[in-house]
């Protein structure tokens, strides 16, 4: 039986924070809730997963975030769910979403 190599997650979580300082963008980032107990950087890192892995739904994202090394992945203290990702996406700030995209843009021409 062939070999199937095995995307591992913190390694790609390690170059991105490495190569496009990504945790500096991640400490920037709100959304409208008040209070939360849940951070916008979780929420926003759930959706990043969901886009990296290419999940068709909020509702499978929710499914994946049952899973206790993503919640720790993502620095989560507990499951949640699609309304807490639509409602926190919804409102999040996007003056330090387009940084984010300038910063990596740059990064990436050199």
């Amino acid at each position: 039986m062939q070999d199937i190599p095995h995307h591992r997650l913190p390694s790609f979580t390690r170059y991105v924070h490495q190569v496009f300082d990504f945790r500096c963008y991640l400490a920037t980032l709100r959304d409208a809730r008040q209070d939360p107990d849940l951070s916008p950087r979780s929420v926003f890192l759930a959706a990043f997963h969901g886009f990296l892995f290419r999940l068709r739904s909020f509702q499978a994202l929710q499914a994946e975030l049952r899973e206790p090394a993503l919640q720790q992945a993502i620095g989560a203290p507990r499951p949640f769910g699609d309304a807490v990702l639509r409602y926190s996406l919804s409102s999040f700030a996007l003056e330090p979403l387009a940084q984010m995209l300038v910063g990596i843009n740059r990064r990436l021409k050199r």
